[in-house]
């Protein structure tokens, strides 16, 4: 169900709408480039951008080394994780003005087996293609039954964009706490009969400067994980 953040006061101020996932797990195998036709993208419009929050699994530190969205290169944000968590996350944004739908091509440094991609469709920002202002992340190679990320610095009509990873092998899904941020997904993508959760976040655009804020996921094990939350203007 698409979600949406905008502000009511005067003068432009950027929208964000949830649109969905892209999932890719091993069932499929192991690859260093994996292309969804028919991607949904939203409604067009001439000021649309496209903003990814990833999260996939990186037994050798495998990273993200380029993003397509309907054609369109796309810029790479800041990345968490590596070989000792065996999973990262990173994000990717582009200008994509026309098409409700197109391809995504992702391409890593290396095979990977599990790729899960957030949709997030934004207009109005004051630059377009602007990089993110705040990147925030947290890990742990075992042992953590929550994530917690701190001092995330929301600006005046600012958002926010999150996932997580976390390998657990047990049947408790993660569960999201901290507004303003929403709980947009929550896949298990079960490798090998494993259950491996990945999480998708937003926080909607803020009325005001919103500095310091906490989100935290839990569930019911100690496990493996990295979360990260990339904020944009």
């Amino acid at each position: 169900m698409s979600r949406f953040g905008f502000w009511h006061g005067g003068g432009n101020r950027p929208q964000i709408e949830f649109i969905g996932y892209l999932l890719q797990n091993n069932s499929g195998g192991s690859y260093s480039s994996k292309t969804w036709t028919g991607a949904s993208f939203g409604d067009p419009a001439s000021d649309r951008e496209i903003i990814f929050a990833i999260s996939h699994n990186s037994p050798g530190s495998q990273t993200i080394t380029s993003v397509t969205i309907g054609g369109v290169a796309a810029t790479l944000g800041s990345a968490a994780g590596g070989a000792a968590i065996g999973k990262s996350i990173g994000s990717a944004w582009a200008h994509v003005p026309t098409g409700a739908t197109g391809d995504v091509t992702i391409t890593f440094s290396g095979n990977i087996s599990t790729v899960l991609i957030g949709v997030f469709r934004v207009t109005g920002r004051p630059v377009i293609g602007a990089s993110h202002v705040d990147f925030d992340s947290t890990y742990a190679g075992s042992g953590a039954s929550s994530a917690t990320i701190t001092d995330i610095d929301l600006p005046d009509a600012g958002f926010g964009v999150g996932c997580l990873a976390i390998y657990q092998d047990s049947a408790s899904a993660p569960s999201l706490s901290g507004a303003p941020f929403i709980d947009d997904a929550v896949v298990n993508v079960q490798s090998s009969g494993a259950d491996i959760y990945h999480a998708i976040t937003h926080c909607p655009v803020q009325e005001g400067a919103a500095p310091d804020e906490t989100l935290t996921w839990s569930w019911g094990s100690n496990e493996a994980m990295v979360a990260g939350v990339w904020v944009f203007a």
